[in-house]
């Protein structure tokens, strides 16, 4: 009786088995099979990722990542117009080709970067430098309260290449500088937001004390000879045995340091200390000897208006450069001058900057006899004048919100800013009339001549500037196909149409391995210049805009 039990049960089993492989098979209802279908198609999916999907995963990571760095590029490229202040279209265009939404181009102005490089001086990155990137005129409501990432100020540390990458930025323009570096000089740029190649280089630093001893021809020691050194500015005075000490900062590892020596009655003597001569040393002895002048005289005079008001706190300079000789004056309350202990000699430069409202004296080519020279300065009332004009790339279209530095040439030290409104459209009244220029500050270097500032003519000028979208990659090679480490390659272009002259400058210093690249490029023919030590200058000719994007530059050494 057990066994027949045990049987059946046995019978039973297998009977449902057999029942599930055969609905299993389709023989159940259309619902029951849909589903039990589905559920076979998705463990059959399971069980293919599962020996393939992280293959799959892998590479759609890094479709994606090149999609980022594609979308970057693209950001960073079109950044720069955008940073002028233009506003987006509703629509803009896919990496795909095809039109996306405006909060695919909000999103766009909300990834406005800046990218770049810190180097030494040789070209080498340099890793683990703090850069800082301070925004420049960002107004009160552009700095919302709560979010680290539109802050005016931000921070970033170079990775292993000496690169960094600054994202989401809220301003147009921002200062960049490196954190303070023992060994190293402060190092700071401007930018603005879409620039790729940023470059911060940091020259090197150290502290050398020379000293010696200043005597005249006949070894004289000579006292009171003011010694000035520099870059940056150092100044001591010689003592009684005409003994010197004075700490200095040579900057750089090929740049020379000039030292002056002056004294009254004595003709100035320079000497320029290459930082080869130094050696790694840091004290070095510098003996000076200096020459009498055979004669010296007095120069005097006044500086007075055409109506003869006298110009009171005016300064004068008085140089010469066949003897190298200068000399500085003040005017005092009644307009006179006068300068003592000068060195007669026929190729003397005299200027007078009055400052605003007058014009710049300059007198060229001036003799000063041995009995000396009496002079009667009249200076120039400046009128006012306006300049208005439009700022557009090259093809016409507008750049809006751009800013650059218009500078009198008739009046030095006398400039304003001027921005483009939302059609490049500029004006600027009120400004010293006669010859004027339009520059940028910071690279990329931006230049407008042959442009005047008057109220007789009410024609704008066309401002034609180098900025578009196009980008410039390259690489330096010498004659034998090897690739030059650290070139210094600069960009030149420029533009005349009805006698203003439009010029801009880029510069940047190509990587280990000889690659370069440009962005935020105008169409038309730029000229490439390429310079490193050993090599002969390289001059390419280059179309922009006409599938010139990736060139070659092969330097040959110098012989």
């Amino acid at each position: 009786m057990t066994r027949s039990i045990l049987v059946a049960l046995v019978l039973a089993v297998l009977t449902l088995v057999m029942m599930r492989v055969w609905f299993s098979d389709g023989s159940m209802s259309d619902s029951g099979s849909t589903g039990i279908q589905a559920g076979q198609t998705q463990f059959a999916a399971e069980d293919v990722n599962g020996r393939t999907g992280f293959s799959g995963r892998h590479k759609a990571a890094s479709s994606m990542e090149k999609e980022l760095n594609r979308s970057t590029q693209t950001k960073l490229t079109t950044g720069f117009r955008s940073s002028a202040g233009s506003a987006p279209e509703q629509a803009h265009t896919s990496l795909d080709g095809g039109a996306s939404s405006s909060s695919q181009g909000n999103d766009q102005l909300a990834g406005l970067a800046i990218a770049g490089q810190v180097q030494d001086e040789e070209g080498h990155p340099l890793a683990n430098i703090e850069v800082l990137a301070e925004a420049i005129g960002l107004s009160a409501v552009d700095k919302p309260m709560g979010n680290s990432n539109t802050e005016a100020t931000k921070s970033t540390v170079t990775d292993y290449d000496g690169s960094f990458y600054f994202g989401n930025l809220n301003g147009a323009e921002y200062r960049l500088h490196a954190a303070p570096l023992d060994g190293y000089a402060p190092a700071e740029t401007n930018a603005r937001v879409g620039e790729v190649t940023a470059k911060l280089v940091l020259v090197s630093v150290r502290e050398v004390r020379v000293y010696g001893v200043v005597s005249s021809s006949g070894a004289t020691p000579l006292e009171d000879v003011r010694v000035i050194a520099g870059p940056p500015t150092r100044v001591t005075d010689s003592g009684s045995k005409g003994h010197y000490e004075l700490d200095i900062s040579i900057k750089g590892k090929n740049r020379p340091y000039t030292v002056h020596f002056r004294r009254e009655g004595y003709r100035d003597q320079q000497v320029s200390l290459a930082p080869a001569d130094l050696g790694d040393v840091f004290d070095f002895e510098l003996d000076v000897s200096m020459e009498p002048l055979k004669g010296h005289t007095t120069v005097m005079g006044r500086l007075r208006s055409p109506d003869g008001l006298p110009f009171a706190g005016k300064i004068l300079n008085l140089r010469s450069v066949k003897l190298q000789t200068s000399y500085r004056a003040q005017s005092d309350i009644k307009g006179d001058f006068s300068v003592e202990g000068v060195e007669p000699g026929a190729d003397y430069q005299l200027s007078v900057r009055p400052g605003a409202g007058y014009r710049d004296y300059e007198r060229a080519q001036l003799e000063i006899p041995d009995d000396g020279l009496k002079l009667d300065i009249v200076l120039e009332s400046l009128e006012e004048g306006e300049l208005s004009g439009w700022m557009t790339d090259v093809e016409g279209q507008p750049i809006p919100g751009f800013a650059l530095t218009l500078s009198s040439k008739t009046a030095a030290g006398q400039s304003v800013q001027v921005v483009g409104d939302h059609q490049g459209f500029f004006t600027v009244d009120g400004f010293p009339e006669g010859s004027v220029m339009l520059k940028t500050n910071s690279y990329p270097f931006f230049e407008v001549q042959g442009i005047q500032a008057s109220y007789e003519t009410d024609d704008p000028v066309m401002v034609v500037l180098d900025i578009g979208q196009e980008v410039l990659f390259g690489q330096v090679k010498n004659n034998f196909g090897d690739t030059v480490a650290a070139p210094e390659v600069t960009l030149g272009w420029q533009h005349n149409e009805n006698g203003v002259r439009n010029f801009s400058m880029r510069k940047t210093i190509a990587d280990l391995n000889g690659n370069f690249a440009f962005t935020g490029l105008g169409h038309g023919q730029h000229t490439l210049r390429v310079n490193a030590p050993g090599f002969s200058m390289a001059v390419v000719n280059v179309e922009v805009g006409l599938g010139a994007e990736n060139i070659v530059v092969e330097l040959n050494e110098e012989s």
